[in-house]
């Protein structure tokens, strides 16, 4: 019920003396049903599956050939199975490789010892084989280090607690709206599934108008998984992007938005403050030029003399026409009133 309610992530290190049956309650969150079909124990060198040549996991190195070849590198480990129920949507990492598990795999049964799997916000590692401290002391022995080690433990910790709602491929550009004859700029930030920044990853951003035009370019690296791209300036108008990321012949990651240009503006082309223009104005029109940092003795140099200004206005009455009529009809309302009562 907790890990129902919390999404808490698993990690499962096998041992051989485990009490799988014990744990076959938690079957619903591991990569495989238990209890196991147990058997003697076997000796077993590791295979990477195709799933796990490209998993963050199992990813020690960037380079392909030199990851396939740490792997082979590393002493046998132990398990003691014959067989596993793994769930759907469990991937297969690394599989046993000796006689027992050739023969299962030419019957279509491999051996998985590392898996993992996703359900909804819930992830899970189980790795199935013990012994594995022999990849850390056996390999100091030959000359070699614990590398592979060191890092499967800490690739499978940051995927397990990684929040897989960040993007690992951000592709924007620099700017919601830019200026008329501004250059329009794009930058990219790639990631690893375990977000480390990736270096060395093919990124590309096509621009599209409203009419259906569209303009290419390819982002250049700048260091730690930043890339950048300027393009020419663009006609007024709103535009929409879609950028993609490859790395190693594969595809990584999408990312897409829109943007707006604005109308050609003369006033933008030349935006700094032109000091030597503005103090030959000052000085044809006998003013003084006073720089944004010289604000503060502007005060003292605008002492103006107080002046004082006189207005007076005359409007002789009975030039204006309005002014007759309202004498008129006071006239009127008094004789109005003096014949009601008698008085003329």
């Amino acid at each position: 019920q907790f890990l129902k309610q919390t999404s808490t992530p698993i990690f499962l290190i096998w041992g051989n003396n485990i009490n799988d049956f014990m744990l076959a309650s938690l079957s619903p969150y591991l990569p495989m049903k238990l209890p196991l079909n147990h058997s003697k124990e076997e000796a077993t060198l590791v295979r990477l599956s195709e799933a796990g040549k490209i998993h963050p996991i199992t990813q020690i190195s960037d380079d392909e050939f030199e990851n396939q070849k740490l792997w082979d590198e590393l002493p046998p480990v132990y398990f003691s199975f014959n067989s596993i129920k793994v769930n759907p949507g469990a991937a297969e990492l690394l599989a046993a490789e000796n006689k027992l598990a050739y023969q299962l795999f030419r019957q279509g049964k491999p051996l998985p010892l590392l898996l993992t799997q996703k359900l909804g916000q819930q992830k899970s590692v189980a790795l199935l084989a013990y012994g594995v401290w022999r990849w850390d002391l056996l390999m100091w022995g030959i000359g070699k280090d614990n590398r592979v080690f060191r890092q499967l433990l800490n690739n499978s910790i940051r995927w397990l607690v990684n929040k897989e709602d960040t993007k690992t491929v951000r592709i924007y550009p620099t700017q919601e709206i830019f200026h008329g004859g501004q250059a329009i700029s794009f930058a990219a930030q790639i990631y690893t599934p375990n977000y480390d920044p990736l270096n060395g990853a093919d990124v590309r951003v096509q621009v599209r108008d409203t009419e259906g035009r569209e303009i290419s370019a390819q982002l250049n690296p700048v260091g730690e998984g930043k890339y950048e791209a300027f393009l020419e300036p663009l006609p007024g108008g709103d535009y929409s992007y879609k950028g993609s990321a490859r790395y190693q012949n594969r595809q990584i990651g999408i990312d897409q938005g829109q943007f707006s240009v604005e109308d050609f503006n003369l006033e933008f082309t030349e935006t700094k403050i032109n000091q030597k223009a503005l103090q030959q104005l000052a000085f044809v029109t006998h003013g003084e030029f006073i720089a944004d940092s010289s604000l503060a003795t502007l005060k003292a140099k605008l002492n103006f003399k107080p002046r004082e200004s006189r207005i007076s206005r005359q409007w002789q009455l009975w030039h204006q026409i309005i002014f007759l009529i309202i004498a008129i009809i006071l006239l009127a309302i008094e004789w109005f009133f003096r014949k009601k009562s008698g008085m003329l």
